[in-house]
């Protein structure tokens, strides 16, 4: 960068002003994106952590949904679509859950092919969504910080109910 000389200062006042603008969308862009892995980073955990207590019970339970509703809703996330093979028959307001099953999945441990090791599965999908994911500060420079991120996680375990 070419450094201009005046007697009042005002050229490098205007380098400096481009110079922080840069720097500053750099950072904006850095925090945003760092936010917004944070948010599948915790989403996949919750999602793990169930999933750990479905392979257990060879199903989710009441109770299991209804905790990682709060969970999801600690962090700020809200469960919009879930699928899962359920204990009984229950509806969570507002969650899409057309994708169920009700009844628990059992470990068969007489499995004659390979093949069939999948019936002994058990599966959880959830996709949520984020009240807001951008930087605060980024509203400064007029972008629209109110966008929702929406996240998809799913997982398989066999089931070690017998």
């Amino acid at each position: 960068m070419r450094k201009i000389h005046t007697q009042t200062g005002a050229a490098m006042s205007v380098e400096l002003l481009i110079v922080m603008a840069i720097i500053c969308f750099l950072i904006f862009g850095g925090q945003d994106y760092w936010l917004a892995q944070i948010k599948i980073q915790q989403t996949e955990h919750i999602k793990n952590y169930y999933l750990d207590r479905m392979r257990l019970e060879g199903c989710l339970t009441q109770d299991d949904a209804q905790n990682m509703v709060d969970a999801l809703y600690n962090n700020k996330m809200i469960l919009t679509k879930l699928e899962a093979p359920l204990e009984n028959s229950f509806s969570i307001s507002e969650v899409d859950m057309s994708g169920c099953l009700v009844g628990r999945v059992v470990r068969n441990t007489n499995i004659p092919e390979l093949e069939d090791i999948t019936q002994s599965e058990v599966y959880l999908r959830i996709e949520v969504e984020t009240e807001g994911y951008g930087f605060p500060f980024i509203a400064l420079i007029g972008y629209d910080n109110s966008e929702k991120l929406t996240i998809q996680s799913s997982g398989r375990a066999l089931s070690e109910k017998v």
